[in-house]
């Protein structure tokens, strides 16, 4: 099982997203803001899935930050996403 776990250090209260296949691995969550935001989780969550499987495609996971919802996902057709593969961060 894989998952996301969005915990609100003020009151307690988290939030999950999970995905329940054993031969799926993910990487760091990327933030991206929306333009103008004024929330630290108003964005989107971009989550890189791999695989251990050969047969299984691997994808990036669109989820909404704030409400952890999937919004979508894209396909990683052509390629593998590696092991090892990490997020970059660039300050605003």
């Amino acid at each position: 099982m894989i998952q996301i776990i969005k915990v609100d250090l003020k009151d307690g209260t988290s939030k999950v997203w999970s995905m329940d296949n054993d031969s799926q691995i993910c990487a760091e969550p990327i933030l991206v803001n929306k333009p103008n935001y004024e929330k630290e989780d108003d964005g989107i969550l971009l989550v890189p899935v791999m695989t251990t499987m050969e047969k299984d495609t691997p994808y990036v996971a669109m989820i909404d930050a704030e409400t952890l919802e999937e919004m979508g996902r894209f396909l990683i057709q052509q390629s593998r996403i590696p092991f090892g593969f990490h997020s970059h961060y660039t300050p605003r």
